[in-house]
């Protein structure tokens, strides 16, 4: 994904690190229910003949609600379904998500008397085995450093596979001996084997387009071009209507205004 929604799952972690959340605020655009822009959303007709209608209006959420510093409703809300209707999200990049991540471990680390976090670059997971701390179940990664193939051991009690769709994380877990966790109740290696489905977009030479900031979008004949505005959504749909031939371009919000739209 070229941009994330940070819904009140997110939030969870973002409002413990208060700097953290208040950046997110600042550089993204707020979203209501279902991941709609407070900005609305624009569908944009296919008959060139039809005239664009205004943004549809977010209806669930309200900016005294985005503002809101109420952890525990978070909390609450975090473990409802993520398509509950009121919750209130951000519409970040990823690249600034990242950047704003990095920032607040920085400026967490140059505080006294707290938990320092490692950010570590180049490493690579070896494996991903399982130990014993206080008698309690943890979990151990062999790392190597890529730069001058130093081997590190990192003990945790949770250990979090956001390493993409080639996670090496998950193929230890898919490929390690079963006895090997027999401490571990539940665990079945083959639960982390990975899935492949048949998509219409999976033999696509191109699956996403970009567009200039602030394109125009042609309106019917005698009424003015709409120019697009970064923080809203616009999805346009095409002439066609067929099962092969339909097709649907959506561009999500972002806070930049002169940013490349990523229109999938």
């Amino acid at each position: 994904a070229f941009l994330y929604n940070v819904n009140l799952r997110g939030q969870v972690l973002t409002r413990q690190f208060p700097d953290m959340h208040k950046k997110l605020v600042e550089r993204s655009v707020p979203s209501g229910g279902f991941g709609t822009a407070i900005g609305g959303i624009t569908i944009v007709p296919a008959d060139p003949n039809e005239e664009v209608p205004l943004p549809k209006q977010s209806t669930q959420a309200t900016q005294a609600s985005i503002e809101s510093d109420d952890t525990s409703h978070a909390f609450k809300s975090a473990t409802s379904g993520e398509k509950a209707a009121g919750t209130v999200g951000y519409w970040v990049p990823r690249h600034t998500m990242v950047e704003l991540m990095a920032e607040c471990i920085e400026e967490h680390n140059s505080k006294d008397n707290v938990c320092r976090i490692n950010f570590e670059m180049g490493q690579e997971c070896l494996d991903v085995i399982p130990t014993k701390k206080r008698g309690r179940n943890c979990v151990c990664v062999i790392a190597k450093d890529s730069k001058d193939g130093s081997m590190k051991l990192h003990q945790a009690t949770l250990v979090v596979g956001a390493d993409g769709m080639k996670s090496r994380v998950r193929q230890c877990l898919a490929t390690a001996p079963r006895n090997l966790w027999d401490s571990y109740r539940g665990f079945k290696p083959y639960k982390f084997n990975l899935k492949q489905w048949t998509s219409p977009a999976s033999h696509l030479r191109i699956k996403v387009l970009q567009l200039p900031p602030r394109f125009q979008i042609p309106n019917k004949p005698g009424m003015p071009p709409i120019i697009t505005e970064g923080r809203q959504i616009y999805a346009l749909r095409s002439v066609n209507t067929g099962p092969r031939s339909y097709l649907s371009l959506g561009l999500l919000p972002n806070f930049d205004n002169d940013a490349i739209r990523a229109t999938n």
